[in-house]
């Protein structure tokens, strides 16, 4: 778009970026503003979860507390406890929680009586009271088939919780705790249960706030509504069937995740959910609070921001205006003097009023003004001179270019010698070249037999060390057999001690084995009063008889170490032989590595000497190559440098015509130069 006034392209220049930063700001501060909002939301609903959560937990930990508590006790004595202590032992644990509904025992069957299949004692509140009951023995309810019953039976935790049901027996919606008890050798004997009445559970559910509109439900481990605001889906839906299917879509991942945060829809609008899982009993609770409720202070800051952000728009456009109808005002009066310029006429003014920076501009263009004038003044003495000097400028180009083509001629002459002394450089140098080469070969050859002298040298080192490392190891062996030798014929004593203690533990069996007999024989005698005694002496008779069986064991082990005893010293004999003999080979081998590693080494030496002369040869070949190098070097850049004077030369001579015709044209444009500045009026 193209603008006639400054004051119009000012308005569209500014006020659009206003606008964009207007909506910035604005949408910076709504993000940021919701950023919080959700933040202290969801620290809110954390906060209030857990405190529900805890205060559920509290309760339903005192509840297992009691019913393990039962467990434990009935453990001291499962089947001597009569139906009175049963009665007095479920009476005093009811009396520690008031949650508890009921407690009851239950056996497995026959275990609390062979002749009895089914036995267990309940106890539950009517009002103040505690109530006993039997009637769970009943064949026909078939408690071991109950699923409270095989969820503890069947569990590897030490307690469980069934989901909420109702009972039948007493019309209570409870949860039952099952923990099982075990006998001395961890069979089960049983279950301990606590039933808790979920009444309480659910108004604490019921009468938790979220908010001023929301609310919590609360959902079993199967998906099944504890609690819900409406009556008619609590113990009868599933969160999973919910009318609602915003709702129901979420069932997966609350059953999934131990604790998180969705959004769901309902005829209201969005809802913001949050939920976590109570450890113990697996269940979900969930609060629920609606988007507009959650967001309305930020709905009322965006209308305070849009609001402002208009008003902020009214006052630029107007303050643009006015500035603009200033700007074009001071630019209006330039533009006069511009005008009046253009004719020639630099005699004209700008009247300054303000030290802003129009005013500036101001006196800076009347200093351009008179500086101009002054120049075109300057200008006007200047051309006279320069068509006197284009005149003495054409005289001096034409002596010049005489000079310069007698140069020219002699340069011809020198480089005509450069081009033959550098063709017996490269000749040189050549010869020089295949010299060195043959000198490098031979100085690689010297550099190979150095190194596999020296490589000789390090290897007969390597073998005196490898000598006396092995014949350190020689000794150490010795040494090692030595020391075997002696311990081996410790062990044969040893072993004959061992034996004579053999010989007195069998002497010592024989006679326990007789007293042991004799002892029957009293007993017998003894009629009744002396079965015990009897069978005390049976008992020692037959350890008598193991130990003596288990003596001759020893004492056939002991004959067998001692012959393995006697090959073992024979064969350390040997072996401390063999290394005696390998020593002294030893020592021969590192006397011949010594006198190796000598030839090698005056070997190595007269190859040194060798070296360091072709070295130096070598060195002074390339001394050479590079001094023909740079000889070669010189000669063509001397060449090159006389060709390129005598261009220079002949370029000298072209530019002094050129210079010749330029300052004819020169005095006519000074001539011209004159005539336009007669034009204007300074």
């Amino acid at each position: 778009m193209r603008f006639t006034s400054i004051k119009m392209r000012t308005m569209f220049s500014i006020l659009p970026l206003t606008i964009v930063t207007l909506l910035t700001i604005v949408f910076i501060s709504y993000s940021y503003s919701r950023s919080l909002i959700e933040q202290e939301i969801n620290q809110k609903m954390k906060n209030q979860m857990e405190s529900i959560s805890n205060e559920l937990q509290i309760r339903i930990t005192a509840h297992s507390t009691l019913t393990k508590g039962v467990a434990r006790a009935i453990e001291t004595a499962p089947t001597s406890l009569t139906p009175t202590q049963y009665t007095s032992l479920l009476k005093n644990s009811l009396s520690l929680s008031s949650d508890t509904f009921g407690t009851g025992v239950y056996f497995e069957p026959n275990k609390y009586r062979p002749n009895l299949k089914y036995f267990s004692y309940y106890a539950y509140r009517t009002g103040d009271n505690v109530t006993f009951t039997d009637k769970y023995s009943d064949p026909k309810y078939d408690y071991p088939n109950q699923d409270w019953y095989i969820r503890g039976k069947t569990s590897t935790q030490p307690i469980t919780y069934s989901p909420p049901y109702l009972d039948n027996s007493t019309n209570v919606t409870m949860v039952t705790a099952t923990a099982p008890f075990y006998d001395q050798n961890k069979n089960l004997l049983g279950v301990a249960t606590g039933d808790i009445d979920i009444t309480e559970l659910q108004k604490i559910i019921r009468n938790t706030k979220v908010g001023n509109t929301g609310w919590a439900f609360l959902v079993d481990n199967t998906g099944t509504y504890i609690t819900n605001p409406d009556e008619q889906k609590v113990m009868k839906t599933k969160l999973a069937q919910d009318p609602n299917k915003s709702l129901a879509s979420l069932s997966k991942q609350m059953a999934s995740e131990k604790n998180g945060h969705s959004v769901f829809e309902d005829a209201n609008g969005k809802n913001q959910i949050f939920f976590t899982r109570i450890p113990q009993t697996d269940w979900v609770l969930a609060l629920v609070m609606p988007e507009h409720e959650l967001f309305s202070p930020l709905q009322s800051l965006m209308k305070i921001l849009t609001t402002v952000s208009a008003i902020a728009i009214l006052i630029i456009i107007g303050v643009i205006l006015l500035y603009s109808r200033y700007i074009t005002s001071n630019i209006t009066r330039i533009n006069n003097i511009s005008k009046v310029m253009s004719t020639g006429d630099f005699t004209q003014t700008i009247e300054t009023d303000s030290v802003d920076e129009f005013g500036q501009m101001a006196d800076n263009f009347n200093d351009m003004t008179m500086k101009v004038r002054d120049m075109m003044l300057q200008v006007a003495n200047n051309s006279h001179h320069v068509a006197a000097t284009s005149e003495q400028l054409t005289a001096s180009a034409e002596q010049t270019s005489k000079a310069t083509e007698q140069i020219s001629e002699a340069i011809q002459q020198v480089a005509t010698g450069s081009d033959t002394q550098s063709g017996i450089v490269t000749t040189t140098h050549a010869i020089v070249t295949r010299v060195s080469d043959g000198i490098h070969q031979i100085t690689n050859r010297v550099h190979e037999v150095s190194e596999a002298s020296q490589h000789a040298a390090q290897t007969s080192a390597s073998g005196i060390q490898v000598v006396e490392t092995a014949r350190g190891h020689m000794n150490l062996i010795n040494e090692k057999v030595q020391r075997s030798d002696d311990i081996i014929h410790t062990l044969g004593q040893k072993s004959e001690e061992i034996g004579k203690i053999v010989s007195l533990i069998t002497s010592i069996a024989g006679q326990t084995n007789l007293l042991a007999l004799n002892a029957a024989i009293e007993a017998a005698r003894a009629g009744e009063h002396g079965r015990g005694f009897a069978v005390v002496a049976d008992e020692v008779r037959k350890l008598a008889e193991q130990s003596a069986h288990a003596a001759d064991d020893i004492s056939y082990l002991i004959t067998h170490i001692q012959s393995e005893t006697d090959k073992a010293v024979q064969a350390m004999q040997e072996g401390s032989s063999a290394v005696s003999e390998g020593m002294v080979m030893v020592d021969n081998a590192s006397v011949a590595f010594k006198e190796i590693r000598i030839a090698v080494q005056d070997v190595s030496g007269q190859i040194g000497k060798v070296t360091e002369v072709v070295t130096h040869i070598q060195t002074g070949t390339q001394q050479m190559i590079q001094s023909m190098n740079q000889l070669t070097d010189i000669s063509e850049s001397a060449a090159e440098n006389t060709q390129q004077v005598a261009a220079a030369v002949e370029e000298q001579t072209a530019s002094m015509e050129e210079v010749a015709s330029a300052s004819i044209m020169l005095s006519k444009m000074a001539e011209e130069l004159n005539e336009v500045i007669t034009r204007f009026k300074i």
